[in-house]
């Protein structure tokens, strides 16, 4: 990062620099950390309205060293629930379901509720773990399975939250489900 700033560009062409730099490191992490990658592109999008609408571009170059400072440290604006804090894999399958929560529900996620869903998000790792065996990736046998499974896991974490599933919001049940697919396939 230091080489990449090290030059006499403007400050604005140092920001896109650091931009880019966050950029391609968030697509490494988007399953291995969803809260994370969540975070830090909207805050890319949020610094670049902002930017386009000022044209200042020391306000930008300032945001985005302290948005790599906040990167490299992993600091997020919410930590996750103290019960999951040690487990990635539990950690990537919360984030992927409280990312599809928060944009495709009105629910109002407290702490309470957060708990319940890294609860669920447990169960939905072991019943990954138990799933994967060589070479499933691939094998539609055992993608069904574990899409079954985490039908139930999910139906029963929906019912704690008292959230109602009904024809109106199933696909919020198979977007979340595709995404921690997607965390599996990564991870697994």
């Amino acid at each position: 990062m230091a080489k990449l700033l090290s030059s006499d560009d403007p400050k604005n062409v140092k920001a896109d620099k650091i931009k880019t730099r966050i950029e391609s490191e968030l697509k490494q992490v988007r399953y291995d950390d969803p809260l994370l990658f969540e975070e830090f592109s909207t805050k890319i999008k949020k610094t670049l309205a902002e930017y386009d609408e000022t044209r200042d571009a020391d306000k930008y170059f300032t945001a985005m060293e302290t948005m790599a400072d906040d990167f490299r440290n992993g600091r997020l604006t919410k930590d996750y629930p103290s019960s999951i804090a040690n487990d990635s894999d539990t950690k990537a399958f919360y984030g992927a379901i409280i990312n599809i929560l928060r944009s495709k529900t009105e629910l109002n996620l407290s702490d309470t509720l957060e708990n319940v869903i890294a609860n669920h998000s447990r169960k939905i790792t072991q019943v990954v773990a138990d799933r994967a065996k060589r070479d499933w990736k691939h094998n539609e046998v055992v993608h069904k399975q574990i899409h079954r499974a985490l039908d139930d896991c999910l139906f029963e974490m929906f019912d704690e939250i008292e959230y109602e599933i009904n024809n109106s919001n199933i696909d919020t049940l198979d977007l979340i489900i595709d995404e921690i697919m997607k965390v599996a396939v990564a991870r697994y």
